[in-house]
């Protein structure tokens, strides 16, 4: 019927047609193609293939039209009688039967074909997915023994002497007049002792670095474990990293910090040592994922070097800690003690520095474009060719503060008192803007700053003004 309306010299050419069609209508509808897939049970990752395997579904009737008059001939070319001619004739005859047959057996084994792919399909599906299971449920054998690990404990005999007191005839313990007990002596005049011993606990450091150095594999080999291992290793450093403070026993004054603890050291190490991609899986988080050691006592810790980006590091102490040449854009140092910490080099490109003490810190060179130096306390920091462009230091606390060669351009100084700045330069100060609050020293020209107190982009709006108006007249 259809080939009475459509001439046959025309079939080959709708046939392709057709099917350039359905191709462009699959195409289009991709992630339509998508869910329906996922409604058969197949994967959406293997698009191709099974995008072929809908196509074949979409044309099946033109398939079964094309088997139907395909099997109509070959019966028919079958029953009728064999020509009387020879030759050319007769060659002709058996050819046209032969490739009825052949036609017949490709649209026979066509649905077969598309049977066993879509069968394999499932079955690779159905690997893969057992795989994953697999991968994720080794992942997660590690990583529970690894988090083990960072609760080792080992027992320890200690040994150390004991003086032995003087006591009166009644046993008490006798005292001098300041109420402190008085020790036996030998006639040379050395303290009598004699020597306890006591067994104690204390962290068992080599087991607790392998399970840190086995987090860290974890996570470079899954990216669905990452966050959970860096959440992880802030947490053992947060509850470990307590005041390390060394006490003069005979004074009871504190000390210097003593080193930190190998375990922490390396905790840090492992947290700056992220790859970019990680760095990028964090951000892309929602919300994104910063490190969270707020609160630690970091002091003397080395960072340097390493690519922490916007850590949270508010209340920690960082006294004296080594963070140059390292990455911290947009990190939070609110209300942290940063007194004498190395910060050379450092990127704080953005970073938050409220009510931050960085007295006598080493900030030469440094990228602290963007950054809210907001009532930091700065006495004695050194800020040589550091770059401050944009900075706010709202209410910084200056004192003997260098700020040598270091880029002023539009830096916030509403509440400062730039005679705390030593090295500053007139061209520092006219690239800075502020407005009443501001105190410009004696021997300093005042720029072009508003004489009342106003918000931050008023005055930069009022500066800009004043700039524009000076360099027309």
């Amino acid at each position: 019927m259809i080939l009475q309306i459509i001439p046959f010299d025309y079939g080959l050419f709708w046939a392709i047609l057709i099917a350039a069609v359905s191709i462009a209508v699959v195409w289009a509808l991709r992630p339509i193609l998508k869910r329906i897939l996922q409604q058969f049970g197949m994967s959406s990752d293997r698009l191709y293939l099974n995008a072929l395997i809908l196509i074949a579904v979409i044309l099946s009737p033109f398939w079964l039209l094309f088997f139907f008059y395909t099997l109509q001939a070959t019966f028919g070319i079958i029953l009728s009688s064999t020509p009387a001619q020879e030759g050319s004739l007769l060659l002709t005859h058996y050819g046209a039967l032969s490739a009825l047959i052949i036609t017949l057996g490709a649209l026979t084994a066509a649905p077969l074909l598309l049977v066993k792919s879509f069968i394999n399909e499932r079955q690779t599906a159905n690997a893969e997915a057992h795989r994953i299971s697999d991968e994720h449920g080794h992942i997660t054998d590690r990583f529970t023994k690894a988090v083990n690990q960072l609760g080792a404990q080992k027992t320890v005999h200690k040994r150390a002497p004991q003086p032995l007191y003087q006591k009166d005839q009644n046993g008490n313990y006798l005292t001098d007049t300041a109420g402190r007990l008085i020790a036996q002596r030998t006639p040379e005049g050395k303290t009598v002792a004699k020597w306890d011993t006591w067994t104690e606990t204390e962290p068992n450091l080599e087991i607790r670095l392998g399970g840190l150095f086995a987090l860290e594999r974890i996570s470079q080999m899954s990216e669905r474990e990452h966050v959970a291992v860096m959440e992880t290793l802030c947490a053992y450093i947060r509850e470990n990293a307590k005041s390390r403070l060394e006490v003069d026993a005979t004074h009871d004054i504190p000390a210097q910090y003593s080193s930190p603890r190998a375990d922490i050291q390396m905790a840090i190490k492992i947290l700056g040592r992220r790859g970019p991609e990680r760095i990028k899986l964090e951000a892309q988080r929602e919300p994104a994922y910063r490190l969270d050691l707020r609160g630690s006592d970091l002091a003397v810790v080395d960072f340097s070097g390493g690519k922490f980006g916007p850590v949270l590091f508010e209340r920690a102490n960082l006294q004296g800690a080594w963070l140059d040449n390292t990455s911290f854009k947009g990190a939070d140092f609110s209300s942290a003690n940063m007194t004498e910490c190395w910060l050379e080099e450092a990127v704080l490109i953005q970073a938050r520095f409220d009510e931050t003490i960085l007295n006598g810190a080493w900030m030469v060179g440094a990228n602290l474009s963007g950054a809210a130096l907001v009532g930091t306390e700065l006495h004695k920091a050194k800020m040589r060719n550091a770059n401050l462009q944009g900075a706010e230091l709202d209410s910084a606390k200056l004192d003997d503060t260098d700020v040598s060669d270091a880029n002023m351009q539009l830096v916030w100084l509403r509440g400062v008192d730039c005679a705390g700045f030593t090295n500053l330069e007139q061209e520092q100060l006219d690239s800075a803007f502020g407005d009443a609050t501001t105190n410009v020293p004696k021997d300093f020209t005042r720029p072009l700053w508003p004489r009342q107190q106003i918000t931050y982009m008023e005055s930069f709006e009022m500066w800009v003004d004043a700039k524009k108006q000076k360099s027309l007249s």
